[in-house]
């Protein structure tokens, strides 16, 4: 009976090259949704305005507050919540200046699915959100 005998070397060589590639380009996979910015020390002259303040509660209650939307409450569970969310995070992305910025201050009983379908609707807007801990 004969043995044959395999040599692995080339395999070893594809597979060391194509896992190299594959840990370089995996730079695609970051997740652009949750892109926010920590509240730090940087100076004051390029200190972003807050254009708007963003409550989250429990069960699905999201309260905006600032210049263009005073204690408006939105319920996300409810169709007309959202949408009625939807058209005030428009006013708010058009009255924007351009050092705005929206403050999110989950409470701490909101839930981690609720705070990413705010995050969801603030995304939207395209301004600068930051993320802070709730009073």
């Amino acid at each position: 009976m004969n043995e044959v005998e395999l040599n692995l070397t080339p395999v070893l060589d594809c597979f060391t090259v194509l896992i190299t590639f594959l840990l370089a380009s995996a730079g695609f996979l970051s997740i652009g949704f949750f892109e926010a910015a920590l509240p730090g020390a940087g100076s004051t002259a390029n200190t972003p305005v807050t254009e708007l303040r963003v409550r989250v509660h429990p069960p699905g209650i999201i309260e905006l507050a600032g210049k263009t939307a005073r204690g408006n409450r939105f319920d996300l569970d409810q169709p007309a919540g959202a949408a009625a969310l939807e058209q005030a995070l428009l006013s708010a992305n058009k009255t924007a200046s351009g050092r705005a910025q929206i403050v999110l201050a989950p409470d701490d009983a909101a839930g981690f699915d609720l705070v990413a379908k705010a995050l969801g609707f603030l995304n939207r807007t395209r301004i600068p959100i930051t993320i802070e801990e709730a009073p």
